[in-house]
């Protein structure tokens, strides 16, 4: 879905996530028990992580083969939800070792060999940054997966000044750009010498024109899209793109002034 495809590319790219919704619970179509599963097995990695990761390496891919070796004690290749549970206990896991071991091996037949093990634990402690601007907080306080960083707003209308600003802020925080505009108001007779020294950051707006299309009556969809387009792009730098997932490129919704930001369309053969 267009969550997981955000998603991947992010990863990929060491990019953060910056949207909005209604509610935490409309970003992505995620089940109770995949929810519930990967917030049993995302401690595991960080144990992994903890005992046998190499210091000073943030993602030590390596620990988690460690931490299989280390379970399987009698070199079988393979682990039980028994052996695992077992073997966790042994090593000192905080969490439920029990609940966790079923969690791992759900859908192998009540075991799991070296490599999906470590496919398993790299894929839920891929380190994805989300800020998510909603206008309540949904079924959950905070939904374990995906893992958000939730600014709720007083609004519900998410196409509302407050929710559009925050929005820009956060993008232009992770970018470096806040950093960057108070240093140049420190430093104004330095302008040159700064600008040189301090780089912004790069950004893409991504346009999710099918969902708004989908779930919108046209005329609210017109309007959200107008107030976003024109609150946001006259926040981030015009050197961001616009994509359009899927084009073609809605042009006549952007503001005169954004008229020469760089605009692309995915074709809607790669998008789907």
């Amino acid at each position: 879905d267009e969550f997981s495809a955000i998603a991947a590319a992010a990863i990929r790219s060491g990019a953060s996530v910056v949207l909005s919704a209604t509610s935490p619970d409309h970003i992505a179509d995620v089940s109770a028990e995949a929810t519930k599963m990967f917030s049993l097995v995302q401690p595991l990695g960080s144990f992994a992580h903890n005992r046998f990761g190499e210091p000073g390496i943030a993602r030590d891919i390596n620990a988690f083969g460690c931490l299989f070796d280390a379970v399987d004690i009698n070199d079988n290749g393979r682990l039980s939800i028994e052996n695992l549970a077992q073997g966790l206990r042994s090593l000192g896991f905080p969490g439920d070792a029990g609940a966790t071991a079923l969690a791992v091996t759900s859908g192998v037949a009540g075991e799991i060999g070296r490599h999906g093990f470590c496919t398993m634990l790299n894929k839920v402690s891929e380190n994805l940054n989300i800020f998510a601007v909603c206008s309540r907080r949904g079924q959950q306080d905070m939904p374990s997966w995906p893992p958000l960083r939730l600014h709720v707003a007083a609004s519900d209308d998410i196409g509302e000044s407050e929710m559009l600003t925050v929005k820009s802020q956060e993008a232009r925080r992770l970018a470096g750009l806040q950093q960057q505009h108070q240093q140049q108001q420190q430093q104004q007779q330095h302008d040159a010498e700064v600008g040189a020294a301090v780089h912004g950051g790069h950004g893409v707006v991504l346009v999710l024109a099918a969902r708004g299309r989908s779930m919108l009556q046209p005329g609210e969809y017109e309007r959200q899209m107008r107030a976003e387009l024109g609150s946001v792009l006259q926040e981030l730098p015009e050197t961001w793109p616009l994509l359009w997932c899927p084009g073609p490129a809605e042009v006549g919704l952007l503001p005169a002034s954004q008229s020469r930001r760089p605009s692309w369309a995915m074709p809607r053969g790669r998008y789907s």
